[in-house]
């Protein structure tokens, strides 16, 4: 069993038809049916939480991204979700990934990473009987014609927190979460600021 209990990164792609509307949609998170149950949060575990460290069940892979397309639903998987405090949930992070989704319709479509750091300790989710240990941040990439932009917020980042002023080189996020997101070097350059809003 992992004792970090939620995705350590994912890669996906935003397209314009992939984009929609997220009303409507039964919001039930459910086992994922190919990994054990043991090795991930549950439900359960999210319970009771309290101020200042009150989670929530963040979307590694958000359902917006996808709620135009038949795999909404594996948006809810529990190994899609993470501890994420729920300022940064509603806040800063969700500006990133409505701007993400706003550029991807705008240049028909981008690829995304996007994933989890453990650089400290946090307290845990006070409920829960799984192991595991709460990321104490969070990164994204954007990809589009070769060229990335690389964003990192902190667990404790204020919920009216700007995106932009989380801009980082995609080598300190590959320093910090312990990757190499782009071994075979195809990257050109750097995606424009301006297309994420900045």
């Amino acid at each position: 069993m992992s004792i970090y209990s939620s995705s350590h990164w994912a890669a996906y792609r935003v397209t314009r038809a992939s984009i929609g509307t997220t009303k409507g949609y039964k919001r039930q998170w459910i086992k994922d049916p190919l990994l054990d149950p043991k090795d991930r949060l549950v439900k359960e575990d999210f319970r009771g939480v309290s101020e200042p460290d009150k989670y929530s069940r963040g979307h590694v892979v958000p359902l917006a991204s996808f709620a135009g397309t038949e795999y909404w639903r594996e948006t809810f998987y529990l190994s899609n979700a993470t501890p994420q405090k729920s300022a940064l949930n509603n806040g800063v992070w969700n500006k990133l990934e409505n701007r993400i989704r706003k550029m991807a319709y705008e240049l028909d479509g981008v690829n995304v990473l996007t994933g989890t750091l453990y650089e400290r300790s946090l307290n845990p989710l006070p409920n829960s009987n799984t192991a595991h240990i709460v990321p104490s941040g969070y990164w994204k990439v954007v990809v589009k014609n070769n060229k990335a932009i690389g964003f990192l917020m902190d667990q404790d980042i204020p919920s009216k927190g700007e995106v932009c002023v989380a801009i980082v080189e995609l080598s300190e996020i590959e320093k910090r979460a312990g990757l190499e997101l782009f071994p075979a070097g195809n990257l050109v350059g750097n995606l424009e600021r301006s297309k994420v809003g900045c």
